[in-house]
């Protein structure tokens, strides 16, 4: 961690300010921000603009940012809190306050001091020494709050869950900590045990709470996919000025010629000769169509405007199903 997010009382009261109450939507703020100030050294933290959302969705590095963007494009996603407060002590489920999901019994959880407790974790859960309010001269010692990654807000099919996503570069970065700087820093057994813990009892509050989490690494998800996604992302920001007949005509003219892996740049090419326009917006309702599932091709494979598009296999996104819909055990 950075020196301005070390645990001290000022950065609680900072996570507290932005966390408690937890607001919603376009209001809501992380307990950290991809800022230079605020994420893990040596990370590349960054913002990603969801128009979902209505604000910028902060990250801490790439392996955030697309997982971020496969959740995104699953289409389920009714909300997002990246950076979520866990609150140490006994509190309400995060579905808690969630509009949508008014009238759907909400289980709580008994807060994270709790539950290493009971994981014989204790000793590795953050605190901080705060002033004894009735005593001055004294100091307290009292609970950090951990903070997550990517807690989703799910609309499945006839009901809406939580899933909570922690996020890392490869898989067995989940039994140690984050190294950060190059070349890799000499990590002791101890660090390497509060890692583990950290991870077994935020997965255990969460599941108190009936929300289960997945571990996702980087390296599952394609490189062709994950960069397709990036790239097509992009296309989302502004309005397709194209008339909406148009537009469909077009869409469904890619479709038609998918099976013969036409590029969509030729089906473009002939609109523009047909009907005029700018190719850019062209490029613009196809990558948006494409986001949208309106035309699906194979995003394992490599996407380019100008090359043959083939079309999406079946099955192609069938791995990650339990990413976003796991039983909760």
């Amino acid at each position: 961690m950075t020196r301005g997010t070390t645990p001290s009382p000022r950065r609680l009261a900072v996570i507290l300010e932005r966390q408690d109450p937890v607001r919603w939507g376009a209001k809501y703020i992380p307990g950290q921000l991809g800022t230079k100030e605020e994420a893990p050294e040596a990370s590349r933290p960054g913002t990603v603009y969801s128009h979902l959302l209505g604000r910028e969705v902060h990250v801490m590095g790439n392996p955030e940012r697309y997982a971020l963007l496969l959740g995104f494009y699953s289409g389920l996603v009714g909300e997002l809190h990246e950076g979520r407060m866990i609150h140490s002590e006994p509190a309400s489920g995060p579905l808690t306050g969630y509009e949508p999901a008014k009238g759907i019994p909400m289980v709580g959880h008994s807060g994270t001091i709790n539950v290493a407790d009971r994981l014989g974790l204790l000793r590795w859960h953050p605190t901080i020494q705060v002033p004894d309010k009735a005593d001055a001269t004294k100091k307290l010692t009292v609970g950090y709050p951990l903070l997550g990654d990517l807690l989703w807000y799910l609309h499945l099919p006839g009901r809406i869950r939580c899933v909570n996503w922690t996020v890392k570069d490869k898989e067995e970065d989940f039994e140690k900590p984050y190294e950060g700087s190059w070349p890799p820093r000499r990590i002791s057994a101890s660090q390497v045990e509060a890692a583990r813990a950290r991870v077994l009892i935020e997965e255990a509050t969460y599941l108190e709470a009936k929300v289960p989490t997945i571990r996702v690494a980087l390296e599952l998800i394609p490189v062709s996919l994950r960069e397709n996604l990036r790239a097509i992302y992009k296309f989302l920001r502004y309005p397709c000025a194209l008339d909406e007949n148009l537009r469909r005509d077009f869409i469904g003219d890619i479709n038609l010629r998918l099976s013969d892996c036409t590029s969509i740049f030729e089906t473009a090419r002939g609109y523009l000769s047909k009907y005029g326009g700018t190719l850019n917006e062209y490029q613009k309702a196809a990558n948006q169509a494409i986001w949208n599932k309106e035309v699906r091709i194979n995003l394992n494979q490599s996407f380019c405007f100008d090359q043959p598009v083939r079309p999406e296999p079946a099955k192609m996104l069938s791995k990650f199903a339990q990413w976003f819909d796991p039983p909760v055990t």
